[in-house]
C-alpha cells in the first residue's frame, strides 16, 4: 500500500520534555544548594520534640502543658509581663506587679533577654502557653541547626547525613530535654557551636566579628549562663591552639608571636562582647545588688561529690534521677556518641596532640563535676539551688564533635573492633546495673529501684540500641556501593531518630513523676477568670491602688493580671521589701513574699 513505507513521525506533544515550572525549580535550587541539609538539621529534631509533647497530651489533644517548676512557677507570669510591656500596658524598666513594686530590667536580663521571648507578643491574650511551645521548638531547631553548620564548617567532607544525624543528638540530648523549662538557658547551646566555630577561626583566619557577635548575643540572652561560656571560651581556646599547632606554634596566618597576637586577640575581643551586652549585664547587676548575692552562704570545703562509676551511668539513655538538690549532671548524648568515642582514640587521621589535650579539657569538666568548690565557682561563687551542673551541656557538645570525628574514620577501622566495642559497652552496662547509686532516688511510680538503674528503660534500651548500632555500622562498613552506603546511612540516621525520643519520652515522664508537669487548664482556667475580676476592678476606678487575691494559683499572679500586688517569687530577689513584708506579718521568706497573714491595718499602710 502507498502508506506502508511511511514512518510515523514521534508525537512531539508527549515526548517533548515539559517546561520546568517556577515552582519545581524552586525546589531544585533549594535541594542542590550546599546548606540545604540545614533545614532538616532545623525540622527534624524540632518535629520529634513536638511529637514528645503530643505523645505526653499536649493540648488540645489533651490537658497536658509545657508548664513545669520553675516555668510554671515564675517564668510564666514573666513572659506575660513582657507582652504587657511591649505592647505599653506596664513598663520594661520598673513594674509595681512584684512585691510591693521594683525593678522589671533585672528580671528581664535573667529570664526574657532572648530575642525569641518576644514571640509572645505575636500570640493573643490568653495563648502564652502556645506561644512557649513554639518559642522552645524553635530553640529545639536551632540548636540543631547551628551544630549543624559547625560540623559542616569543620569537616574536610561532610556528609549530610551525618551531619543532620549528630545535629538531631546535640539538639535532643537529655540536657536540651529536662532542662527546656529553663528556656532561657536553651540559648547558650544555638550560640556555643557558633561560638567555638568562631573560636576556631580568630585563631586560625584572626577573623574576630563573628566571636563578638556570638558571645554577645550569649551573655545577652542569659548573663548567668554566659558567665558560664565565658569560661568555657578560656578552656576552648588554650585547647585548640595548641592541639592544632605544630611544634608548639599554631601561626597558619604567617603571624609572629601569634600565640601572644591570638591571647590579646580573643582578649579585647571578648571585652567588645561584655561592653555591647552592657545594657543587660548592668542591669542584672544592679538587681544582684538588692540581695541575691548574699542568698545563699556555700560551702567550700574540698568535697568530692560522687564516683565516676556514677558520672559513667549520666551517660546512658534513660538515666534519669532528679532536678533537685541531689542531682547529678545530665550528660547522656546518643548511644552512639559511647559507641564511637573509643575510635576517636584509635583514628589515625587525628593528632596524639589533640586526642591528649580533649581528654585534658574533658577531665576540666569532669574534676569541675566532683570538686566542690570548682562547681561552685562554675555557678557564679553561689550553690544552685536545684538543677545541679547547669554547664554540663558544653560537655554535651565535646562528646558530640569527637564522635563525629570518629565517624569519619569508622568505615576503615576494623568490623571485629567495632563489635569488640558494643560487647565491652554492654558488659560495663550490666556490671553496673548491679550496683546500689546513691543519688538516684527515684521510685515506685514508674517501676523504678531505689538505688539502682532502672532495668527496662535503662539497661535494656542501651543494650538493644548497642545492638542495633553494631549492626548498622558493620552494613556500613561492608557496603558494596556508595549508593547503599547512603541507605544504610539514612538508616542510622532514622535509629538515631528512635533513640532520642525513646529517651525524651523517658525524660519527661520521670521529671513529670519528680516535680509534676501542671496541666493547661490549670493555668487558663485561673487566669481567665481572675483577669475577668481584674478588668471589672479597674474600670470602676483609676487611681493608683494595691490589690490582691485570696486565693493563689502560684506567687507571680500578679504579673500575669497586670495587678499592683504584694505577692513574688523570682530569683532577682529583693532582700529588703522581703523582710519588710514580713515584718508587717505577711508570708514572705527566701525569695518569696505571698499574700497571706495580713491584716485591715497593715492592708491600709500599703494601700
Amino acid at each position: 500500500m502507498e502508506f506502508e513505507n511511511i514512518k510515523p513521525q514521534p508525537d512531539t506533544a508527549q515526548t517533548a520534555p515539559a517546561e520546568p515550572t517556577v515552582a519545581s525549580s524552586k525546589k531544585d535550587m533549594i535541594r542542590k544548594h550546599p546548606y540545604a541539609f540545614l533545614l532538616l538539621c532545623f525540622f527534624v529534631p524540632a518535629l520529634i520534640m513536638f511529637l514528645l509533647y503530643l505523645v505526653r497530651g499536649l493540648y488540645p489533644l489533651g490537658d497536658e502543658s509545657v508548664l513545669v517548676l520553675d516555668l510554671n512557677g515564675q517564668y510564666v507570669y514573666f513572659y506575660e509581663a513582657l507582652r504587657n510591656a511591649v505592647l505599653g500596658k506596664e513598663s520594661l524598666l520598673y513594674s509595681f506587679s512584684r512585691a510591693l513594686g521594683g525593678e522589671f530590667l533585672g528580671i528581664y536580663a535573667y529570664y526574657l533577654a532572648s530575642p525569641l521571648s518576644y514571640l509572645v507578643v505575636l500570640f493573643p491574650e490568653g495563648m502564652v502557653l502556645e506561644a512557649l511551645l513554639v518559642i522552645f521548638l524553635l530553640k529545639t531547631g536551632l540548636c540543631g541547626t547551628t551544630f549543624g553548620l559547625y560540623l559542616h564548617k569543620t569537616t574536610k567532607h561532610p556528609r549530610p547525613v551525618m551531619i543532620v544525624l549528630f545535629s538531631t543528638m546535640y539538639a535532643l540530648c537529655s540536657y536540651a530535654v529536662v532542662q527546656q523549662h529553663n528556656s532561657m538557658w536553651i540559648d547558650a547551646l544555638i550560640w556555643l557551636p557558633l561560638l567555638t566555630l568562631s573560636i576556631e577561626a580568630l585563631i586560625k583566619e584572626r577573623k574576630y566579628k563573628l566571636f563578638v557577635i556570638s558571645l554577645a548575643m550569649t551573655v545577652m540572652s542569659n548573663f548567668y549562663i554566659g558567665y558560664m561560656v565565658c569560661i568555657y571560651v578560656a578552656l576552648y581556646f588554650f585547647y585548640y591552639y595548641f592541639a592544632t599547632s605544630k611544634n608548639g606554634e599554631n601561626n597558619t596566618v604567617g603571624e609572629r608571636a601569634h600565640f601572644l597576637r591570638s591571647l590579646l586577640r580573643i582578649g579585647f575581643s571578648s571585652l567588645l562582647a561584655i561592653g555591647i551586652s552592657a545594657v543587660i549585664v548592668f542591669s542584672a547587676y544592679y538587681a544582684l545588688t538588692f540581695g541575691k548575692n548574699t542568698f545563699s552562704d556555700p560551702d567550700w570545703s574540698f568535697i568530692l561529690r560522687y564516683d565516676l562509676a556514677d558520672l559513667f551511668v549520666k551517660l546512658l539513655p534513660g538515666a534519669y534521677d532528679t532536678v533537685r538538690p541531689a542531682g547529678l549532671p545530665i550528660l547522656y548524648c546518643g548511644t552512639l556518641t559511647l559507641l564511637l568515642l573509643p575510635f576517636y582514640y584509635l583514628s589515625k587521621k587525628i593528632s596524639l596532640r589533640e586526642k591528649v589535650l580533649a581528654t585534658l579539657l574533658l577531665g576540666v569538666f569532669v574534676a569541675s563535676f566532683i570538686i566542690s568548690p570548682v562547681d561552685i565557682v562554675w555557678h557564679g561563687f553561689q550553690k544552685p539551688n536545684w538543677l545541679n551542673y547547669r554547664y554540663s551541656f558544653m560537655v554535651c557538645f565535646l562528646l558530640l564533635v569527637m564522635a563525629h570525628k570518629a565517624m569519619q574514620a569508622v568505615t576503615y577501622i576494623r568490623s571485629t573492633y567495632v563489635l569488640a566495642t558494643g560487647a565491652m559497652l554492654s558488659l560495663a552496662v550490666m556490671i553496673l546495673s548491679k550496683f546500689d547509686y546513691e543519688n538516684f532516688v527515684l521510685d515506685g511510680k514508674y517501676g523504678f529501684t531505689a538505688g539502682k538503674l532502672d532495668p527496662l528503660r535503662t539497661v535494656a534500651f542501651t543494650l538493644i540500641m548497642v545492638l542495633i548500632y553494631c549492626a548498622v555500622l558493620f552494613a556500613l562498613r561492608h557496603a558494596p556501593s556508595k549508593a547503599s552506603a547512603k541507605r544504610v546511612s539514612v538508616i542510622l540516621a532514622m535509629v538515631v531518630c528512635f533513640e532520642m525520643f525513646g529517651n525524651g519520652v523517658i525524660q519527661m515522664s520521670s521529671l513529670d513523676y519528680d516535680v509534676v508537669y501542671s496541666t493547661y487548664s490549670s493555668y487558663n482556667n485561673y487566669i481567665s477568670k481572675a483577669r475577668k475580676a481584674v478588668d471589672m476592678v479597674e474600670s470602676m476606678d483609676s487611681s493608683f491602688y494595691r490589690m490582691e487575691k485570696t486565693v493563689h494559683r502560684k506567687m507571680n499572679d500578679s504579673m500575669a493580671l497586670g495587678m499592683r500586688g504584694l505577692s513574688g517569687s523570682t530569683s532577682t530577689l529583693n532582700k529588703e521589701t522581703i523582710e519588710f513584708l514580713q515584718a508587717m506579718g505577711y508570708a514572705s521568706k527566701s525569695h518569696w513574699s505571698k499574700y497571706m497573714g495580713g491584716n485591715p491595718v497593715a492592708d491600709s499602710l500599703l494601700g
